[in-house]
């Protein structure tokens, strides 16, 4: 049996990461259980370290709010970032975050649907979800004294489709000079938010015929695919949920892991 050992908030940049919905993970010879996704990544080799947010403000009640207009026939899918700035990619909408780590950003889904949305917050303030698709704000929080910073955010959104074909490592060229992250025995190079990619990590406690064990996993994420990792092998925990368009970059992804042992 697979129980939720801990879930914690925060990022990891030039890659943002997150705390997002749940994941079956199965613990050979015992029972599957949902286990919760949170991310710690580290750079390696320093160990990984666990943040605590600030406690956010009760919830506000659902808005919607016009989309921006999409301009999908002569928009830029990877317009060049102001300095201070990092494009932001979830499904195909984009944002420029500061570099400061002032406003954070996570790839996350709404709904019974689970449909893709794109999380803005600062400082646990304003905790913003956006259409994924189209840019539009689902919800939003109160935003206190965080307001200035998020509004700046919201207001650089824009939606224009994903396109494989000049999207960054992995999906082409090198990967850019960066440490690696690390979580277990597996390190991994964190792709750059302009892919639309992130990197999530967590942990669950297992019940199996092994006996009791903490497990850690990777996730693999974009907003059309998704990928479980063992944080300990290196390898694919079950089956993975990956769209033509991601197969090659995430083949490549699995091919930049290192697997050290102690």
């Amino acid at each position: 049996m697979i129980k939720p050992l801990w879930a914690v908030a925060g990022v990891a940049l030039v890659g943002i990461t997150g705390v997002v919905g749940a994941v079956v993970v199965a613990s050979p010879g015992g029972e599957e259980e949902l286990v919760q996704q949170a991310e710690t990544a580290t750079p390696s080799p320093e160990a990984s370290e666990t943040a605590t947010p600030a406690p956010s403000p009760a919830p506000s009640p659902i808005i919607e709010l016009p989309s921006p207009s999409p301009s999908l026939a002569a928009c830029d899918p990877n317009p060049p970032a102001p300095p201070g700035t990092k494009l932001w990619r979830w499904g195909d909408v984009t944002v420029l975050i500061p570099e400061d780590g002032a406003v954070r950003a996570v790839g996350t889904d709404v709904g019974q649907e689970r449909r893709p949305a794109l999380e803005i917050s600062a400082d646990g303030w304003g905790r913003t979800v956006i259409d994924a698709s189209t840019a539009a704000i689902i919800s939003q929080d109160p935003k206190g004294d965080r307001a200035p910073q998020i509004d700046s955010v919201v207001a650089t959104l824009s939606v224009c489709r994903f396109d494989v074909s000049s999207a960054p490592w992995p999906y082409n060229g090198d990967p850019a000079d960066g440490p690696r992250m690390t979580i277990g025995y597996v390190s991994y190079l964190e792709p750059d938010p302009a892919t639309g990619m992130q990197v999530l990590a967590g942990m669950a406690h297992s019940d199996g015929t092994s006996g009791s064990q903490n497990v850690s996993y990777l996730e693999v994420t974009t907003g059309r695919s998704s990928m479980y990792i063992g944080a300990e092998s290196g390898e694919v925990m079950g089956p993975a949920d990956i769209a033509h368009d991601d197969e090659v970059a995430f083949q490549r992804f699995l091919e930049s892991l290192r697997v050290q042992m102690p």
